[in-house]
């Protein structure tokens, strides 16, 4: 089963490659709703941004806090050049007393521990073959 879903993933990711769009991937951010954030990107080493598209989402921890609340995701990033990045991503949002609209910020941190489970290898090629879907 492994090795289909390996198989599935290589191919997806060719067509992937050459179809979706890849924007800067942001490291830190802050802003007014969870979708829109502003703040720096991942760099290179040779200064380019680190480019990729979201390919899954895992909520692995939540917790309401007082005026919001605070998560902890694992994110799955396909690059522009064909490779799957894992994050963690720390999310808060706060209610500002003064505006009276909660603000968001967001870190991202690049795990260490780049392996994937079989779920989540399923559910990317799932998720790239819809993106790929919705491109044509």
């Amino acid at each position: 089963m492994i090795k289909q879903l390996k198989d599935k993933l290589t191919e997806v990711i060719d067509l992937a490659t050459n179809s979706l769009w890849f924007p800067p991937i942001l490291e830190e951010g802050f802003g007014e709703n969870e979708q829109d954030y502003e703040g720096d990107y991942f760099k290179m080493n040779d200064g380019t941004y680190l480019r990729g598209t979201l390919v899954l989402y895992r909520e692995e921890y939540f917790e309401l806090t007082e005026g919001g609340h605070f998560s902890i995701s694992k994110e799955f990033f396909l690059t522009e050049n064909g490779d799957l990045l894992k994050f963690y991503t720390f999310t808060e949002s706060i209610s500002c007393d003064k505006c009276k609209i909660p603000h968001f910020q967001l870190h991202r941190i690049i795990a260490e521990d780049q392996s994937l489970e079989e779920i989540e290898l399923d559910a990317i090629v799932n998720n790239i073959s819809v993106d790929l879907n919705h491109a044509e």
